[in-house]
This record gives C-alpha cells, structure tokens and sequence, in this order.
C-alpha cells in the first residue's frame, strides 16, 4: 500500500486526479490479491472488472461494469463521470 500513497500523494493538489491515480495503482498492483487485471475470476473463470464513483455534494454517479481485459477500469469508470 505504500505504492498507492505515494502515488497519490504527489497528485494531492487535484483531488479526483489523485483518487484516479491511487486506485489505478491498487489495481496494477492488485494491493489485496483479486483487485484489478487477473484478479478474482466468476463463475465462468473469467476476470472482469467492475468501478464506480460518486459525488457526494450532487450525487452524479459513473460507473463500467464487466470490463474483458482491460487493466484498469477506475480509469474506464472515471471518464464517464461528468460533473
């Protein structure tokens, strides 16, 4: 987890930007063992990956779900929040 800090903290100064990073980071480095790329497999024996965030002050939600090879969804998931 120390990664994760430290790449979040040196984008501390742009908030969404930071929580994109860090959570990126997680997942490239799969912090607990079934986040991100070729993590926990389904029931099929696939591995897909599912992000969402919310914006507490509106309540403006994005979110992907059941991503195929793709590495880092938080990112997918981040470009679809409009604000």
């Amino acid at each position: 987890m120390a990664k994760v800090n430290q790449v979040a903290w040196t984008v501390l100064n742009e908030p969404r930007k930071s929580l994109v990073e860090g959570v990126a980071t997680c997942e490239d480095q799969r912090c607990d063992g079934s986040v991100g790329y070729g993590g926990s497999r389904d029931e099929c024996g696939e591995a897909t990956l599912d992000s969402m965030i919310m914006d507490g002050s509106n309540m403006n939600i994005g979110a992907v779900v059941g991503l195929r090879q793709a590495s880092n969804s938080y990112k997918f998931q981040h470009k679809t929040f409009r604000i």
